[in-house]
């Protein structure tokens, strides 16, 4: 789980399911760009580095995990390791929205 925000006012708390071939600041990066994607409202967007290239989107999904809610994004990639996916899960937190969560 990860949060990014943007200005202080919206921030996003992003679960997702990892990827098999890339490394984890690779990965962090993704998840940052679905977050910030989220925030911004955009759709879709192609990325390219030297370890990858694909695209990272949305179809406008809402998804659930435990009591956290929101949209859902895909990111279809190829490596030099291969073909590879990831999906995130966005949810939105604002000032004076409270929630609470348990580890019981």
């Amino acid at each position: 789980m990860f949060e990014f925000g943007e200005g202080g006012d919206r921030w996003g708390i992003t679960f997702f399911h990892t990827s098999r071939y890339l490394p984890y600041p690779d990965v962090v990066e993704l998840v940052k760009l679905s977050t910030l994607m989220y925030l911004s409202g955009e759709k879709e967007q192609e990325v390219d580095t030297d370890d990858y290239r694909g695209r990272v989107y949305t179809r406008r999904e809402y998804g659930a995990i435990e009591s956290f809610g929101g949209m859902v994004y895909y990111a279809e990639l190829e490596t030099a390791r291969g073909r590879d996916t990831m999906k995130f899960l966005v949810t939105e937190r604002t000032p004076g929205r409270k929630f609470s969560f348990s580890m019981s």
